[in-house]
């Protein structure tokens, strides 16, 4: 979690890719599924093109904003809710070379989850008083 207020919640996602073979793999791109209690919130894809090095790693990372409001119109029930459960499905999707009985690509799919708090604040207003103080550098006339 990033940020948290009684507005929204600011969620960022780590997804790690691992490339263990000896030559560069370009993707054709990543799907993002997002959802808060199985209710998909954001489906978004990340640019095609990424390439990650041979024998390396590739850290990509985004962030996410949910405005408490629009949960509480999708989600059922979250008002009786301590924790909502977030879920990003990330579908890896990898070219492969043109050779006979080859598909054109394969995807790997991940799941990644987190909990965030289901604020639902109540403001209540008790013993509201307003106290009139003299100015002190008011002068009467």
């Amino acid at each position: 979690m990033d940020q948290i207020s009684l507005r929204d919640v600011t969620l960022v996602f780590y997804l790690k890719i691992k490339n263990p073979y000896p030559l560069k793999l370009k993707l054709d791109g990543v799907d993002l599924d997002f959802s808060v209690e199985g209710t998909r919130f954001l489906k978004t894809q990340m640019a095609e093109g990424l390439e990650i090095p041979a024998k390396q790693v590739k850290n990509f990372s985004f962030t996410v904003t949910l405005v408490y409001q629009d949960i509480v119109k999708k989600v059922a029930d979250v008002r009786s809710k301590e924790l909502l459960k977030c879920t990003i499905d990330a579908a890896v999707k990898i070219p492969l070379p043109k050779i006979g009985g080859l598909p054109p690509d394969m995807t790997f799919k991940s799941r990644l989850e987190k909990e965030i708090p289901a604020i639902m604040p109540e403001i209540k207003l008790e013993n509201f008083q307003v106290t009139a103080r003299p100015c002190r550098n008011f002068k009467r006339i």
